[in-house]
């Protein structure tokens, strides 16, 4: 029902940013309320900033995750969440991307 693509873009040696996109696949004249997303970060995550016109997200320690709230997702819809972070070691991968709606 709803599409998540994820883009890592090495900016440093110790720089990353994800920049994520959500689309809709549901009829325009429906709406997803409270939608999360959580995105697996690397666990020594340090000077986060997020970048979203849609929602709020904040960084889930206790569980190595970026979380990305929507409180109403309509259909037929594209929205985009950039997130820069520093690390010590630049590390590339996702290995899982959760929505719960």
């Amino acid at each position: 029902m709803i599409w998540v693509e994820v883009k890592i873009d090495k900016l440093s040696s110790t720089r990353i940013e994800y920049t994520l996109k959500a689309k809709t696949n549901f009829k325009n004249r429906s709406i997803a309320n409270n939608v999360d997303i959580f995105i697996p970060v690397p666990n020594d995550l340090q000077n986060a900033t997020f970048k979203t016109a849609n929602g709020t997200v904040s960084y889930m320690s206790d569980r190595e995750d970026i979380l990305w709230n929507i409180k109403q997702f309509e259909g037929q819809t594209e929205i985009t969440m950039i997130c820069t972070f520093s690390v010590p070691t630049v590390r590339i991968g996702i290995s899982k991307c959760i929505i719960f709606f």
